[in-house]
C-alpha cells in the first residue's frame, strides 16, 4: 500500500482532476495495469468551530433560580439559536 499525501499532488491548487495508473503483478506472475480519472479536493479543516457548553444551576431560592435562567437563556441560548442555520 502506498499513501500519497494530497497537498503533494495538488500543490497550490484546491482540486484537479488525474489519471491513475495502477500497475502490480497478480498472483500468477502477470503484470496488470489498471487506468482511472480521479477528481481530488484538498481537505482543509474548519477555521471557527463552535464549541458547546452546557450550564446547570443550582440555586435554592426558587424565585431567583427562576430569574437567573430566564437571564441565562436570553443572553446565551437564544441569540445562538438565532444564528443556527435552518434545517
Amino acid at each position: 500500500m502506498v499513501s500519497i499525501p494530497g497537498k503533494s499532488i495538488l500543490g497550490t491548487r484546491a482540486q484537479g482532476t488525474y489519471k491513475v495508473t495502477m500497475m502490480g503483478q497478480a498472483d500468477n506472475g502477470d503484470m496488470v495495469k489498471r487506468e482511472t480519472s480521479v477528481h481530488m479536493v484538498l481537505w482543509t479543516p474548519q477555521k471557527n468551530a463552535e464549541v458547546l457548553r452546557y450550564s446547570v444551576l443550582f440555586e435554592f431560592d426558587d424565585s431567583k433560580a427562576i430569574a437567573m435562567y430566564e437571564k441565562y437563556l436570553a443572553e446565551s441560548s437564544r441569540p445562538r439559536s438565532q444564528k443556527a442555520p435552518k434545517c
